[in-house]
């Protein structure tokens, strides 16, 4: 089995925008939640995956994230949006990426809610 490797984009509370590259996203997720993955989300909560893209190996994964750093604010918005378009309102779609920020934002919304 070929482990798989993935760039990802995350919203914080404040608005800012956290890029990364991990091989479980679920899990790197819950760790910058957690205040352990990094230094800028331990300062900027995590609200939601805004982005995922996959990748054969983490050498990809990390010329991706490398590459989504660079890119303007305009851009990445642009991008997260198409993303999320995509694969959350078009519910034809049955990929696990769907799934993985459908079950992300449900839970950001029943935290948004709780409080």
């Amino acid at each position: 089995m070929c482990k798989k490797f993935y760039s990802y984009m995350i919203m914080t509370a404040t608005n800012k925008v956290y890029c990364g590259y991990t091989d479980n996203v679920e899990e790197r997720f819950k760790k910058h939640q957690e205040g352990s993955a990094a230094k800028f989300t331990r300062a900027n909560k995590p609200v939601k995956i805004v982005y995922i893209k996959e990748h054969a190996s983490k050498s990809e994964a990390m010329k991706a994230e490398c590459a989504l750093k660079k890119l303007t604010r305009p851009q990445k918005e642009k991008l997260f949006q198409t993303f999320i378009r995509e694969n959350i309102y078009d519910r034809q779609k049955n990929s696990c990426h769907t799934e993985l920020v459908s079950r992300f934002d449900k839970s950001c919304d029943s935290e948004t809610n709780s409080k």
